[in-house]
């Protein structure tokens, strides 16, 4: 069996497992690349204004008010990097009249582009597309320490930032700087980590997706073993049974119904063998009958007497055989549901008379006891219930012993119900379970005379199609059937319309 990689056959398990396992893992790696990606640049660009915030607190602790003015103490040679271009760092220092007061050299003339006019508070901002290239910029307003005042401790630059009062009041000077930092190495720095982050992030996919594949693989190792012994199993050998790989306890209730499946399924083609076995049986013994009997007529076709009764035999040979027939296209039309119910008001006591009255012939010195009102009526299918009260009466007229009494009792509470009981000596209780087998008798040696072994599955098979109890026992070596009657009928069933 061809399988894919991965995702395994369309519409399977290890499919959908696999797809919903790599897109539920695959979403969180997502997140949290999106997440780490998202705090760690945050967190560097934090630590890099802060180190570009601490530059220009550096330049604001240069810059003096004198009584000549403002004056900026600024020595190249103690700062290279804002000596050249190449350094990479760049301020202007403005006056509050809007004139510049002091550049650094690395800006060869040029100025950042931004605006000089007071804040009050640190601005940061990227400044892009400039001949500096690249870059970060802090801009931020300051009153300049005086000369000759003395600080308490170290000197707190972040105390000289200019607020709403100091712009507001004009009576000290506020300068305003603008400081730049190109920032190529800390971008370049930002991809690796990005890059790294990505990278790891798709590796740990990588890897969740093997892990998946490998987990799942395991984990539906037992169901492939199980579909390997279903796939073994034909009619040749439906007594194979499945064997659970694990004792998983989602899977032992799978195996349990499948080998009950397959119980049932062994039973249903046993019993259409026997079936198929027992209905040669019984044809063999009537149809041997009719060929012997053609074959003694044709060597007597004079002696029209002998020909009078070859062919009273084989009218009763070919109705044994037309019954014979008729029943199994009952059991058949019950079995596929083919049997149409037309209920309609029944009355039990005239049922069971006439089937008495049929069973005559065959009752002999038996006696009928009934036991049962003047009338009582039960909603069913006339057919149906007729066809079941004479295959018990038969039943009993047929098997019970020279002489017996076969009772019957009607009654009409709690519901409606009728009794057949009869001596059955010859049974035992493990008898029970084989009555309404098709084709058996309990003489083993069957003759394939009027007896087919039909009646009593005939009942049961209408029973149940009419929604009809059926119980039977064994009391002191008395055959006892019990039928009740529901007090709601079953409703009708499409079919074909046979009654019987």
């Amino acid at each position: 069996m061809k399988k894919t990689l991965f995702l395994g056959g369309p519409g399977s398990i290890r499919g959908t497992l696999t797809a919903a396992l790599l897109v539920g893992a695959g979403t969180v790696v997502l997140l949290i690349a999106l997440l780490l990606d998202h705090q760690i640049r945050a967190f560097l660009q934090q630590r890099y204004d802060r180190d570009l915030l601490r530059g220009a607190e550096m330049l604001i602790t240069l810059t003096k008010e004198t009584e000549e003015g403002v004056e900026l103490d600024f020595a190249g040679e103690f700062m290279p990097r804002f000596e050249t271009p190449a350094g990479g760092h760049f301020f202007e220092l403005w006056l509050p009249n809007g004139e510049l007061l002091e550049a650094s050299e690395s800006l060869a003339g040029g100025h950042i582009p931004l605006p000089n006019q007071p804040v009050t508070a640190a601005v940061f901002q990227d400044l892009d597309g400039h001949p500096l290239g690249r870059c970060r910029v802090v801009r931020l307003s300051f009153v300049p320490q005086r000369e000759g005042e003395e600080e308490d401790g170290p000197f707190d630059a972040e105390g000289f930032i200019a607020d709403d009062q100091a712009l507001s009041s004009g009576d000290q000077p506020v300068m305003t700087l603008l400081l730049a930092r190109r920032r190529d190495e800390f971008d370049a720095f930002l991809h690796l980590i990005r890059a790294w982050i990505w990278g790891s992030q798709a590796l740990l996919l990588a890897f969740i997706i093997v892990l998946v594949r490998l987990a799942l693989q395991r984990g539906l190792r037992p169901l492939d073993a199980i579909r390997d012994q279903v796939q073994k199993i034909d009619h040749e050998n439906l007594a194979t049974r499945i064997v659970p790989p694990t004792q998983a306890d989602e899977l032992t209730p799978v195996v349990q119904q499948l080998n009950a499946l397959l119980q049932r399924l062994d039973e249903a083609v046993a019993r259409e063998r026997r079936f198929t076995s027992d209905v040669a049986h019984e044809l063999r013994t009537p149809l041997a009958e009719l060929r012997t009997l053609s074959e003694v007529g044709l060597r007597n076709r004079d002696d029209t007497a002998l020909l009078t009764g070859f062919l009273e035999d084989v009218h009763e040979v070919g109705l044994e055989m037309q019954q014979l027939v008729e029943n199994l296209l009952e059991l058949s039309r019950c079995d596929g549901g083919r049997r149409m119910l037309v209920t309609e008001r029944v009355d039990l006591v005239q049922v069971v008379a006439k089937a008495w009255a049929r069973a005559q012939p065959q009752a002999g010195s038996r006696t009928l006891a009934l036991d049962a009102p003047t009338s009582l009526t039960v909603t069913t299918d006339r057919a149906l219930i007729e066809h079941i009260v004479q295959n018990l009466v038969n039943n009993a007229a047929t098997h019970g012993p020279d002489g017996c009494r076969i009772a019957v009792t009607l009654e009409a509470a709690p519901h409606p119900g009728l009794t057949i009981s009869n001596p059955a000596p010859d049974l035992e209780a493990a008898d029970l379970s084989c009555l309404y087998d098709r084709f058996w008798q309990k003489d083993a040696a069957r003759t394939g005379g009027k007896n087919t072994g039909l009646g009593l599955a005939i009942v049961h098979a209408f029973c149940q199609h009419g929604g009809i109890q059926l119980d039977t026992s064994l009391v002191n070596h008395n055959l006892i059937f019990k039928l009740r009657f529901p007090a709601t009928p079953p409703p009708a069933a499409h079919g074909d319309g046979a009654a019987g």
